[in-house]
């Protein structure tokens, strides 16, 4: 998986856990035009808020809620 796809993926996730993309982008505090167009896989967050979806995951989750939020994900090898 490549690192934009993880990326996504990780807002994905975060936006089911948080509820609404307003509360992301104010959690995240990023603007919420580039919120929406990460969400859609349109360009690559920073990595200052990867690191912050991370914290959030982290925090809001048990690694059983994780497992059934996140879509099966393609192994590392493909």
């Amino acid at each position: 998986m490549s690192d934009k796809n993880l990326r996504t993926k990780a807002l994905q996730v975060a936006l089911r856990v948080v509820g609404s993309e307003r509360a992301l982008s104010r959690r995240l505090q990023v603007p919420a035009a580039d919120l929406s167009k990460w969400l859609r896989g349109e360009g690559n967050p920073p990595q200052s808020t990867f690191l912050r979806t991370v914290d959030l995951l982290v925090e809001h989750s048990s690694v059983d809620q994780l497992v059934e939020l996140t879509p099966t994900l393609e192994s590392p090898e493909g």
